[in-house]
């Protein structure tokens, strides 16, 4: 009788402790579904550093996945991170089932995106004859950010987007962004197709347009950053105090954004709103005393304020830091004048005069990086 209750028991211990493991196993296998699925509904917000998170929470239970992997690699490339991207397709091909054309395109797409466009009509073709294939969105995305840091490069080198070969690559560009447009609806990636026509409208100098896309960005997500601040980028000389008030709303929404705010109080300033500029940028100082940018700005406010004694101060403290800057050298020649030190201010305005000379003579030409930085275009 005993001996029957002894295995009684043990078959309970035994069928309970199976039941537990089942359980253990179906509660893993659950919370990796959890984190797979919301990697792929941050993907459709275009969160990717949410969707990184998931991933790599995903990637601690089963780092073998090679479904994970990919994944993984793509949305680090998409976040700009290059490196972190390569070491996920390095782990990727070392895994069981992995797919070499997956990886093959994957690695071409790191290549277009950081500007080796040797592929990219190659891609374009393919993506235009045939627009059905799933990878048919990661490819125009990747052309599209490599082909604006090519046009930005080159609009910054002088080049005219407007005719030539600059006028074919920018059509090319914006034809690739209207097919982006037409074949992904979900809101975010229509949001970011006008945030990258908007980019390509104002390098080709069709200025209303980039302002109509950017406009409709805002309607589809007021809270979209990079469109709020391209948009308060290019009204600004049109409209100051409409640029005002969206840098009032990203310096709301990010305090830590330290040009943002900067920005603000230029802005500020340039409305004669000089109690508002000075505030913005004693905040600014109290954390970066020895930002030359801050200095002369608030420098430019005392003066403006009828405080030379202040203007002073702040430009002597910036040009400790810069004496080679000519803006600097003049504002303080000013804020001398006028407290009558005049032979010092002479002194500093012949400088002044000398080092824009200086800079203005052509320099060499400083050859690309071979990997540039991101190309959001906000600040973070």
């Amino acid at each position: 009788m005993r001996s029957a209750c002894s295995k009684t028991r043990i078959a309970l211990i035994a069928a309970l402790a199976l039941a537990g493991y089942s359980a253990y196993r179906a509660a893993w296998h659950f919370w990796g579904v959890q984190q797979w699925s919301a990697a792929q509904s941050a993907l459709e917000r275009r969160d990717f550093d949410e969707a990184r998170r998931r991933l790599q929470q995903y990637l601690s239970a089963w780092p073998s996945e090679p479904k994970a992997r990919l994944l993984a690699a793509q949305t680090a490339r998409r976040r700009g991170d290059m490196d972190e991207a390569c070491e996920h397709l390095r782990a990727y091909a070392e895994s069981d089932g992995r797919d070499r054309s997956a990886l093959d395109l994957e690695y071409d797409l790191l290549r277009l995106q950081t500007r080796d466009l040797n592929d990219a009509k190659t891609y374009l073709a393919r993506c235009f004859d045939d627009p059905a294939p799933a990878e048919t969105p990661l490819i125009l995305e990747a052309v599209i950010r490599g082909k604006i840091k090519m046009l930005q490069t080159a609009y910054q080198e002088g080049v005219n987007l407007r005719g030539g070969g600059g006028k074919e690559e920018l059509t090319a560009t914006l034809a690739a962004v209207d097919l982006w447009l037409r074949r992904r609806p979900p809101p975010a990636d229509q949001v970011q197709g006008l945030v990258w026509r908007s980019r390509l409208h104002t390098l080709g100098a069709c200025h209303d347009n980039a302002v109509a896309d950017l406009r409709r960005v805002l309607e589809l997500d007021p809270d979209h950053f990079e469109g709020r601040w391209l948009l308060a980028t290019i009204v600004r000389d049109e409209s100051p105090a409409e640029t005002a008030k969206h840098l009032e709303i990203l310096a709301a929404r990010r305090p830590e954004n330290f040009e943002v705010r900067y920005t603000l109080a230029n802005i500020r300033r340039n409305l004669a709103q000089l109690d508002k500029a000075r505030d913005i940028l004693d905040e600014l100082l109290a954390s970066r005393p020895k930002d030359v940018s801050y200095l002369i700005e608030r420098g430019e406010v005392a003066l403006e304020q009828e405080q030379p004694e202040q203007a002073e101060l702040f430009f002597r403290r910036a040009l400790q830091l810069d004496p080679a800057d000519a803006r600097l050298n003049y504002s303080l020649s000013l804020a001398l004048h006028r407290l009558g030190k005049d032979d010092e201010a002479a002194v500093l305005r012949d400088r002044a005069h000398r080092l824009k000379t200086e800079q203005q003579r052509p320099q060499e030409p400083t050859p690309p990086a071979s990997v540039p930085p991101g190309d959001s275009g906000a600040p973070k």
